[in-house]
């Protein structure tokens, strides 16, 4: 009885949230054969291709950015939480949110918005906040080019609820429990078997994704004359966005200048200028 009141509230608190339906967000899905293995999990931080991420506990989250969808090595890929990633289901991979957690999507391009739970890590594309699945995709509405603008809003008592069922059953991510992370470093989707009408929701391949960033815009953050200040800069920014380090001299100093981008666009790189000042970079500007 205290499982079917909880799916019920469930439904009725996200039916609220979008006009999609409260799909895969009940506990009634983590007792099914493919979410048998889900663990609630907040990992130590971690590193991939030379950024630093930080999971933690969020009471609250509200970001914009780029996102994608995204199709791990098949349909049997576990995702970062231990269950099996499902292209039909409404979910979605986040770097640093709780797993899972509950969030509203935003398209901001038409306003469409689904709930989704996430359960994967990534994207580990730079100019990504946040991948979501193929159903996801299809009901956000998401065009050919691939990578639509979105608002992500946590939704924090519906993703403490699905918290406390999951550590109620023991079940819980413990440093070095063998959890497989097949697509943590996968961003190049596989393409067979996609159905025919969400086949152009893509871009392509991770050469056009690359292409995307490499010549946008991008916000300095200072230059350093002593390289570790300079690390712990990027560490701390790169948490949130693509950060990059280069080297230069000036007046007879060897400097290494951090920027956070490059962006898609010149509106994308103000945004994140907006953002960092917000934080205190007061002095942050944008360059070519």
């Amino acid at each position: 009885m205290k499982k079917l009141l909880f799916s019920c509230a469930m439904a009725l608190t996200l039916s609220a949230c979008t006009s999609n339906g409260p799909l895969f967000h009940s506990w009634e899905d983590y007792e099914t054969e493919r979410a048998s293995g889900a663990v609630y999990k907040v990992e130590e931080p971690y590193e991939v291709k030379g950024i630093w991420y930080f999971p933690a506990e969020q009471n609250s989250y509200s970001e914009k950015g780029l996102a994608s969808w995204y199709v791990p090595t098949g349909d049997s890929a576990l995702t970062a939480n231990g269950e099996v990633y499902d292209a039909n289901l409404l979910s979605a991979r986040h770097k640093t949110l709780p797993l899972p957690s509950l969030v509203k999507i935003t398209n901001l391009e038409n306003e469409k918005s689904v709930v989704v739970r996430v359960n994967d890590r990534g994207p580990m594309v730079n100019n990504r906040l946040i991948d979501v699945s193929q159903e996801a995709a299809r009901q956000l509405e998401m065009p050919s080019s691939g990578a639509i603008f979105v608002q992500v809003d946590l939704l924090p008592e519906e993703s403490q609820a699905l918290r406390n069922e999951l550590i109620s059953e023991g079940r819980v991510y413990q440093s070095g429990q063998p959890i497989v992370q097949e697509t943590l470093l996968e961003e190049t989707p596989v393409l067979e078997n996609v159905p025919s009408e969400t086949e152009l929701l893509y871009d392509g391949t991770k050469e056009a994704e690359t292409a995307v960033v490499l010549t946008g815009p991008k916000v300095r953050l200072g230059a350093f004359g002593d390289p570790n200040n300079a690390s712990r800069l990027q560490n701390k920014v790169g948490a949130e966005m693509p950060v990059q380090t280069s080297i230069t001299t000036k007046n007879g100093r060897t400097l290494t200048v951090v920027e956070a981008g490059p962006f898609a666009t010149k509106e994308e790189a103000e945004i994140a200028l907006t953002k960092l000042k917000a934080k205190g970079y007061k002095d942050a500007f944008i360059v070519k």
